[in-house]
This record gives C-alpha cells, structure tokens and sequence, in this order.
C-alpha cells in the first residue's frame, strides 16, 4: 500500500486531532482513542490507541489503525508466543493484515515489571509511539487517564 509507505518514511503530513478520549472496558480496562489526520487520499479514518489495565499497571497496549486495518502496535511488556515477556513491536503487512514484523523493543521507554508505575509513565509511552509511528501529536492532546483513581 502505497500510503503506509509514505507514512512510514516520514513523508506525508501525519497529526493528531483533538483531545485523547477514554472509555472503560470492564471495571479496569481503559481504552484511549485519539484521531489522526492524514494529509493524503486514501485514508478515511485513523488514530492512535492506547490500552490500559489497571490490575497491570506496567503493562500498555498502544496501536496505530487506519481504515480499520492495524499498522504499527507495541506492547509494553507484553507476552508473545515466540518471545519472552517484552516490549515489542508488531509492523503490520497492508497488503495481507498480518504482522510479518515483531521485533524486541530495547529503546522504548523503560516500565518495570511491577504493581505501580511512575507518575506520568502512560503519557511518556503514548509520545515515544506516536514518534515511532511519524504522527506529530498537536495542542492538547493528552488527558489523564485515571482521573477518579485506578
């Protein structure tokens, strides 16, 4: 696809709208929700998520849809079948949906493994992906997430 190629190499005008939305998935799962603009045809609708579990503070799922169809998705120490519990990426195949590309992360932000996570961890998270994924974040574009506690 031509378009995740252009996005991919920094040359189309890739940028967030508005503020990132949050809605509970059960009684401790949060998920984020931030559009994107893309300045190029082909791409009706796109954004930014972001998973979080309140259980399992120093796990995050972070993800990069357009059209429906996922592109980029890291896990924060996350389990895969072929690897050990990491941070890891999956570059996703637009022309297939499936991800060829799952690499260990060493350069992403560092969240230990444990009960409670560091003030501000989550944002600092959502701002390394989006760079990951050539998306400019603009305005105010950041919430907290657990306003009204974990």
């Amino acid at each position: 696809m031509a378009l995740l190629r252009i996005i991919e190499d920094g040359r189309a005008l890739v940028s967030t709208e508005g503020t990132i939305a949050w809605n509970r998935k059960g009684p401790t799962v949060l998920e984020g929700h931030l559009p994107v603009s893309i300045a190029a045809d082909g791409c009706d609708a796109a954004y930014l998520g972001m998973t979080l579990w309140s259980q399992r503070p120093s796990q995050i799922g972070l993800r990069f849809m357009m059209n429906s169809v996922p592109v980029l998705r890291v896990d924060v120490n996350g389990k895969h079948d072929s690897l050990p519990r990491s941070t890891h990426s999956h570059r996703y195949n637009a022309m297939t949906g499936k991800d060829d590309r799952i690499e260990i992360l060493d350069n992403f932000v560092d969240v230990p493994m444990a009960p409670t996570i560091p003030l501000g961890t989550e944002r600092k998270c959502f701002e390394v992906f989006a760079n990951m994924a050539n998306v400019q974040l603009n305005g105010t574009y950041w919430t907290d997430p657990w306003r009204g506690g974990r």
